[in-house]
């Protein structure tokens, strides 16, 4: 997978070798800057030139980088109004406790689509007030630039600097925005959508239901992308349609195996690489810490609970905790490693079967063979 996703990175960039390369990486959830940042250590080891930029979308998450060997790294400090309308709504806390009843609250949901796509907007705005760094990035001359469809300003940017090469790499399953702009069908008769509540085996009503859920995604991309566009300044003279900025990329990178994933229409430039960050024994990178080792050696079976960096277990309703404190008690043979992201919590202290840790090297114990089970979110890898 890995040889595969370096070959098609090197053929979008003509085949030489090196290359400078604009990664638009913006801090707004580890598992995105993860995912991009993964791209870029691929294309350092293979002897291209990187920079990624990280204009700062989420406070909480300023530091994120997502690679391990980008050595220049250029960061935008968040927008005062972005700041100001995340801190005076508690915007990261509310979405950590509303995504575990998120089903059941759509008001809720709708209300944070309206703030990202202003927030959006203004990270826009603001992005084009940097001139200076603006001209910088133009004088580099990138042959590629790289993002996701997360924020459509970064294709702009590409465009303002002069990238002529780009890539849209989406850390998700497939956006109803992207998907829409490349011109592929959404099949809404049998693949479910990204906020579609149900699979691929659809009723009548199923498929009422997986055309609601498109709607919405397409709603999401839609307004927010407008409101992108319309930030832009009156001297920007490229493409203000959002449909043609994400149109002109050359591949369209899908965080999923194609191989389990559902099937869909796709077009030739979409590339599934799904798998590519995951550390496994036979690249001799799956190491564990004796204190790792010493845990997973306990017992005969392992389960690894953790639903990423937006989920927080902590933030889970009173009634879910106690669901999960059941089964554990209810399998005394079995050791549960639960990320918990609250630090020297005790919930799970009469259970000597379970290990609460605010972190651990998750990659890492996936490969480990003592692993038994993993339970986490519906995130494609």
């Amino acid at each position: 997978m890995k040889f595969l996703i370096f070959i098609l990175l090197t053929l979008a960039i003509e085949l030489c070798s090196p290359y400078k390369v604009l990664v638009f990486n913006p801090a707004f959830g580890a598992s995105h800057s993860n995912f991009l940042g993964k791209i870029s250590d691929i294309l350092i080891d293979a002897g291209h030139e990187v920079t990624m930029f990280i204009p700062v979308f989420v406070d909480g998450k300023k530091d994120l980088v997502g690679s391990k060997k980008v050595k220049n790294i250029v960061r935008l400090e968040q927008d005062p109004r972005i700041y100001q309308m995340q801190k005076e709504g508690a915007t990261e806390e509310l979405m950590r406790k509303k995504i575990w009843t998120m089903d059941s609250d759509i008001s809720a949901m709708l209300g944070f689509v309206a703030n990202f796509s202003k927030t959006a907007a203004y990270m826009s705005d603001f992005l084009f007030q940097q001139t200076e760094l603006i001209e910088n990035f133009r004088k580099e001359k990138f042959d590629l630039g790289i993002s996701e469809s997360l924020f459509v300003s970064a294709f702009a940017l590409f465009d303002e600097i002069g990238i002529k090469s780009v890539i849209n790499a989406d850390s998700t399953l497939y956006m109803s925005g992207i998907k829409s702009a490349l011109g592929e069908p959404a099949a809404i008769a049998y693949y479910p959508g990204l906020f579609s509540p149900i699979d691929d085996k659809m009723t009548f009503f199923g498929r009422v239901k997986n055309l609601m859920g498109y709607q919405f995604g397409m709603q999401f991309s839609t307004l927010k992308y407008v409101a992108e566009m319309k930030a832009l300044p009156k001297s920007y003279k490229g493409p203000r349609d959002w449909q043609t900025q994400l149109d002109r990329v050359a591949f369209n990178f899908i965080n999923s195996n194609q191989y389990i994933d559902y099937a869909s229409p796709t077009l030739p430039k979409t590339v599934f690489v799904g798998g590519m960050q995951v550390n496994t024994k036979k690249s001799g990178k799956a190491t564990l810490s004796k204190e790792w080792h010493d845990v997973l050696s306990q017992r005969k079976t392992n389960v690894l609970v953790s639903f990423g960096s937006n989920a927080f277990s902590s933030d889970m309703p009173d009634e879910f905790k106690k669901a999960f404190l059941e089964v554990f008690a209810a399998m005394p043979d079995t050791t549960f490693i639960w990320k918990y992201e609250e630090a020297n919590a005790t919930l799970a202290s009469h259970l000597k079967n379970v290990k609460l840790t605010t972190w651990m090297p998750q990659n890492d114990i996936l490969a480990d063979d003592r692993l038994t089970l993993f339970v986490t979110h519906g995130r494609s890898w």
